[in-house]
């Protein structure tokens, strides 16, 4: 429907028909602030309708919208913005920048502002590392260090230390068990156990 005549069917429903905007909004499909406005300037005209039969469409047309080869265009689509995403800043930026605003007489905001973030966020990132919320990630991977099981039952050689044969021996039986001492015992130390066997049986 070009402009000339919806503004005839949007007038001849509303005087002929009747009809209600919101009606003739769906019928046409202009917009109801459109056709609100087609109606103002259609009372300020001084016109009656119908319209008298020598004034055509395209003079109802410039009558109604003056200085105007067209006064219905499509709205185009409002484009929603793309939502900003945050920038996800490294740990190490993040150390690289709260080191360099502790040195002394450093400017945090000027700081912030060179390197393009929001002092705002300088100061936050300040605050974790006092915090120790703010590690450095160690990107080394741990080391395995090589183990070997040897059984309970089997000593290795080089632990197993041979007795001479003139090797003293003690071999105590006791009513728990039997103590034996083997190697260099010497008196002092026959005397202590003595001592302790006599204080035991008391």
């Amino acid at each position: 429907m070009n402009n000339r005549a919806w503004i005839n069917e949007a007038l001849h429903l509303r005087f002929d028909k009747k009809i209600h905007g919101k009606q003739i909004s769906k019928r046409i499909n202009i917009p109801r602030t459109t056709l609100q406005s087609l109606y103002r300037r259609f009372a300020r005209s001084g016109l009656n309708w119908p319209v008298p039969a020598h004034i055509s469409p395209e003079q109802l047309e410039q009558l109604l919208y003056p200085g105007k080869n067209q006064q219905y265009e499509p709205v185009p689509a409002r484009e929603i913005p793309e939502k900003r995403r945050r920038p996800n800043f490294s740990t190490e930026f993040k150390l690289h920048l709260v080191e360099l605003s502790m040195h002394p007489d450093t400017n945090v905001a000027r700081l912030a502002r060179e390197h393009g973030i929001n002092d705002n966020l300088l100061f936050n990132w300040r605050h974790q590392y006092k915090q120790g919320k703010l590690n450095r990630v160690d990107k080394q991977s741990a080391e395995l260090l090589p183990i070997s099981i040897v059984p309970p039952s089997v000593a290795p050689a080089h632990l197993t230390v041979p007795l001479p044969a003139d090797a003293l021996c003690c071999e105590v039986e006791l009513p728990g068990g039997t103590v034996k001492l083997h190697g260099s015992v010497t008196p002092a130390l026959l005397r202590v156990l003595l001592n302790e066997l006599k204080g035991g049986s008391r």
